[in-house]
């Protein structure tokens, strides 16, 4: 629920699943910006413009929250 309403909160796509990982809607750069901080994604040959996000632990969620958050503010 933490990563699902970070994404709600800041109007990026994604499916909802009760797996361990999201598909996200990747705003242009997330990919290259989140690898720069050493959190890796995986983009999807066959959903352009998707990524693939594990969630792992509390922490790295949090991490992984904060860093996207902060990419997000590049933005603006």
């Amino acid at each position: 629920p933490m990563v699902e309403n970070f994404y709600r909160e800041n109007g990026i796509r994604f499916v909802a699943s009760s797996a361990n990982f999201h598909l996200i809607e990747a705003p242009l750069g997330l990919y290259d910006f989140l690898k720069t901080k050493k959190i890796l994604v995986r983009p999807r040959a066959d959903l352009p413009g998707m990524v693939r996000v594990s969630i792992g632990a509390e922490k790295d969620t949090e991490k992984y929250i904060k860093t996207f958050g902060e990419y997000l503010d590049t933005l603006k």
